[in-house]
């Protein structure tokens, strides 16, 4: 005699648990795959918080510290001028005004000399006389000074033009040795970021692998959330640093080859069914009356004049049900794909569903053909 709880054993029945918590389950995958993606962000933030070269001090050896000592100098020496000449400017504006009114009134006395011979006015004559000559002086003097250092301004003018020059030229060789060692430093850390990720999601997409051939592995939510959190870190990395042109490519084909390889899962599931999908395809058929390999209606009983569909079998075996179980007293075969669809089991002698694992009278298992 058989063990009986033997019999009633179905090993690839796995176990899913409540509504309640398939959904605890899948919320909790989907907050933890969020946690190690910060975890990832916080090491990929770390590797590039590593300096690189220093743009100025780089700059400077280039360019060489004489030439530019000597570009400052001669520009705030420009400035200085520029000051200077600002002010002579101002003091000759002025003194020219003085030397004009000086005129204006050295006119008026010679006009009253000549129609007087009054001593004292000829005196006055005198004193004007000579201040108009001092402001005279005044303003030749601050014309000199202002030309003597516009010339000045000028030649500096010209020499801190040429500086520029040279430093622009410096400045343009030392801008692309600078572009190679900034492109070397991006290089060094998308190696490291790589170097990080690449081993973490191989070595979690093999466990994943690995863990879903055991059904009901504990491991299996936690490798599933890091593979997706490292996958997607690992997007954002190649986004920051790989040029758009390739990048483009190498998206489009990272998302062909995963609807490739859902297609194909796709394709696997109904050409080669998994033993506990196989028994679920085959329940739902003998649910709807219907042959499971080839969905003709199964007619027995008062069922032996009607035709139906998947769609329409709720709607044509409505009332029909409780007829139909006392008229399944033999054996019964499909008559459009010959296969064999209800047999008398060993055990208790009553009618089974032969392509189901376990006799709805006695519970006595059986293991099921895989017809695929």
């Amino acid at each position: 005699m058989n063990d009986q709880n033997d019999k009633k054993a179905a090993p690839s029945q796995m176990k899913k648990g409540t509504w309640s918590v398939r959904t605890g389950i899948l919320l909790s995958t989907i907050f933890l795959a969020v946690l190690f993606y910060w975890l990832l962000g916080f090491a990929t933030h770390d590797i590039r918080s590593i300096k690189g070269p220093d743009y100025d001090l780089f700059f400077e050896e280039k360019i060489g510290k004489e030439l530019k000592d000597k570009n400052e100098s001669l520009t705030a020496e420009i400035s200085r001028l520029n000051m200077e000449i600002r002010a002579l400017s101002e003091e000759r504006d002025l003194n020219s005004s003085g030397f004009k009114i000086t005129e204006v009134a050295l006119e008026q006395l010679n006009k009253q000399i000549a129609s007087t011979k009054d001593d004292a006015e000829r005196e006055r004559l005198n004193q004007e006389l000579e201040k108009f000559l001092k402001t005279r002086d005044r303003d030749q003097e601050l014309q000199e000074k202002i030309s003597k250092w516009i010339l000045e301004r000028q030649d500096m003018e010209r020499e801190l033009t040429g500086v520029q020059k040279e430093i622009d030229s410096r400045r343009t060789a030392a801008g692309k040795v600078w572009d190679k060692q900034g492109e070397s430093h991006r290089t060094k850390l998308a190696l490291l970021e790589l170097a990080l990720m690449v081993p973490l999601l191989l070595l979690a997409g093999y466990a994943l692998l690995r863990v879903q051939k055991k059904q009901g592995s504990l491991l299996f939510p936690v490798l599933l959330a890091f593979v997706c959190a490292t996958l997607v870190r690992l997007f954002f990395t190649l986004h920051e640093y790989l040029p758009r042109i390739w990048f483009k490519y190498i998206a489009i084909v990272a998302v062909i080859v995963v609807i490739i390889r859902f297609l194909v899962y796709l394709v696997g599931l109904a050409t080669r069914p998994r033993p506990d999908r196989l028994l679920l395809q085959y329940r739902q058929a003998y649910e709807k009356y219907l042959c499971p390999i080839c969905e003709y209606p199964i007619r027995v009983g008062p069922l032996k004049y009607l035709f139906w569909t998947r769609k329409s079998a709720v709607k044509t075996l409505a009332g029909t049900q409780k007829r139909q179980a006392p008229s399944l007293n033999q054996p019964y075969t499909c008559p459009a794909c010959g296969q064999i669809l209800f047999e008398t089991c060993p055990d208790c002698g009553n009618i089974r569903h032969t392509l189901m694992e376990h006799c709805e009278h006695c519970g006595a298992r059986k293991e099921v053909k895989t017809l695929f």
